[in-house]
């Protein structure tokens, strides 16, 4: 499998404190905590290169010891009331302009 078709499962922070608080009230069970949906790690980097309004992508090898396809099976704890509200655009959207408005901070903090 080339590595632009790779896909991992990504879920926004606030997606994943909200399933994590549901799963806490749930004694003794598993769930799978994501989005629900695998999506191409290529397509991510298009957003932030279009965000960016410039950047190219390149590709390693594949990781031989991780599945080059994630999507988890969310039904189990979408029973307990878990349902995903931001997309991937979205949240990409979200983490791009927070470490926008927030990167001379970590600068000055890696000094």
């Amino acid at each position: 499998m080339e590595n632009e078709s790779k896909t991992l499962d990504f879920t926004y922070v606030d997606d994943f404190v909200d399933g994590f608080i549901l799963a806490m009230n749930e004694k003794n069970k598993e769930f799978d905590l994501s989005a629900g949906k695998g999506v191409k790690v290529s397509y991510v980097a298009d957003l932030i290169i279009k965000l960016n309004g410039s950047g190219k992508k390149g590709f390693y090898e594949s990781e031989i010891a991780q599945p080059q396809e994630v999507e988890l099976n969310i039904s189990k704890i979408k029973k307990i009331g878990y349902s995903p509200k931001i997309s991937i655009e979205e949240g990409v959207k979200k983490t791009f302009n927070w470490y926008k408005e927030n990167l001379n901070e970590l600068n000055a903090k890696r000094k």
